[in-house]
């Protein structure tokens, strides 16, 4: 399958349902149909992806990150990963953050490394859906 009709694919099997940006922040829920396979692909933005419904199964070259319902993960810039969506589709909050201000935001607070490949759960769940609402 050529890169043009994975992506294809890929969009074909996703619905963004609804997408707000301010300054220096994009943030849009996005829903999976079941079963749905994404090919590897990249953000250019560092990025949180809070997962509302369905489960689906992250590739990074490392070991697979499981994604189910409350988990928030988040994404480096350029992170190359692929998904795969399980039996139920998956409906997710993204959450993009400019390069620069996530820079200035975490500069002297978070190192990347804490956070890259990690599935967070538990308390930080309610900071992502008030976020969502």
């Amino acid at each position: 399958m050529t890169t043009a009709s994975r992506m294809s694919a890929d969009t074909a099997a996703r619905t963004i349902r609804r997408t707000v940006v301010r300054a220096g922040l994009r943030t849009y829920e996005a829903a999976y149909d079941r079963h749905a396979r994404l090919a590897e692909h990249e953000h250019e933005s560092p990025f949180f992806t809070y997962v509302l419904r369905g489960d689906y199964v992250e590739y990074d070259g490392g070991s697979p990150r499981e994604c189910r319902r409350g988990a928030v993960i988040f994404h480096p810039p350029h992170e190359v990963h692929s998904n795969a969506v399980g039996t139920l589709g998956t409906a997710s909050l993204n959450v993009e953050i400019a390069a620069d201000q996530w820079r200035e935001l975490t500069a002297d607070v978070v190192r990347n490394r804490d956070l890259v490949g990690r599935v967070l759960s538990g308390d930080v769940e309610w900071a992502a859906l008030v976020v969502w609402r």
